[in-house]
C-alpha cells in the first residue's frame, strides 16, 4: 500500500539553486574525463558488477606481477588507466546514484500525493455538479478530458 503525506516541506529555491549549481559544477569538472554512449554501445560491451571488478583487479596485479604473461596486442598503460578510472569514479558513481534514487523516491511521493487530491478534487466536482453548485460542472469537465470515457459509454455511442 503506498505511503501518504509524507512530503510535508517544500525545498527552498535557495537550496535548489545550490544543488543545481553543485551539480553543474561537479559535472563540468568530470566532463573531460567522461565519455557518452549510445544504446547500441551499451548492449555491445561487456559490464563489469562487484564480481568482476575484482577480476579485474586479481588480473591488474597477475599483469603487472608477470609482465611475459601480457598478451603483446594489449596496452597495458590503457588498462592501467581504464582500471584506475574505474576504481575512481566508482564512489562518484555510488553517490549520484544514493542522489537520484532519493530525488526519484521524493518526486513519485510528491507526485502521487498530488495526483490523489487532484482526484478527491474531481470527485467532489462532479458530486458538486450534480448539486449545481457554482463553477463545479465547469472544473468537473475541464478536469474529466484526463479520463475519456469507460469503454461502455463509447461503444454505446
Amino acid at each position: 500500500m503506498p505511503k501518504t503525506n509524507l512530503v510535508h516541506t517544500p525545498v527552498p529555491a535557495s537550496v535548489l539553486a545550490e544543488v543545481k549549481a553543485a551539480l553543474s559544477d561537479a559535472l563540468a569538472k568530470l566532463e573531460p574525463y567522461l565519455v557518452h554512449l549510445t544504446p547500441e554501445d551499451r548492449r555491445g560491451m561487456a559490464k563489469v558488477g562487484e564480481k568482476g571488478l575484482s577480476f579485474l583487479i586479481k588480473g591488474g596485479d597477475y599483469a603487472a606481477q608477470f609482465p611475459a604473461l601480457r598478451p603483446a596486442f594489449m596496452d597495458y598503460d590503457d588498462f592501467v588507466v581504464d582500471l584506475g578510472v574505474l576504481n575512481a569514479l566508482r564512489p562518484v558513481l555510488q553517490i549520484v546514484e544514493a542522489i537520484q534514487q532519493a530525488v526519484d523516491d521524493t518526486v513519485m511521493q510528491a507526485g502521487s500525493e498530488a495526483f490523489i487530491a487532484v482526484l478527491m478534487l474531481y470527485a467532489y466536482s462532479r458530486d458538486a455538479a450534480k448539486a449545481h453548485a457554482p463553477n463545479a460542472q465547469s472544473v468537473y469537465d475541464d478536469l474529466s478530458a484526463r479520463f475519456p470515457g469507460s469503454p461502455l459509454k463509447k461503444a454505446a455511442s
